[in-house]
């Protein structure tokens, strides 16, 4: 029997508070599917993303601050931080 890959969700968020918390709890709630690690790179939020992010995530994940430098090279720094066999990008 092959053992399932482990997954890494990757989330990519500017100036969400709004969503940021409710995206981060439905993963949780499907820690099962999602076996390793929560990933949330923030890319340069000047609202209270960082703070929605913190208090939905807890101690279950990593936050990365990105200068505001794009999506795409947002989701680098978080595949690139990945420790997984395969990525979920949010």
């Amino acid at each position: 029997m092959q053992k399932q890959p482990s997954i890494s969700a990757i989330v990519t968020c500017h100036n969400r508070e709004d969503s940021v918390g409710y995206v981060i709890r439905a993963l949780l709630s499907t820690i099962d599917a999602i076996k390793d690690e929560i990933i949330v790179v923030d890319n340069g939020s000047s609202d209270n993303s960082m703070y929605a992010i913190n208090d939905s995530l807890k101690d279950t994940g990593r936050v990365i601050y990105e200068p505001r430098m794009g999506r795409t090279i947002a989701r680098n720094v978080g595949a690139s931080e990945a420790n997984c066999d395969v990525l979920l990008f949010i």
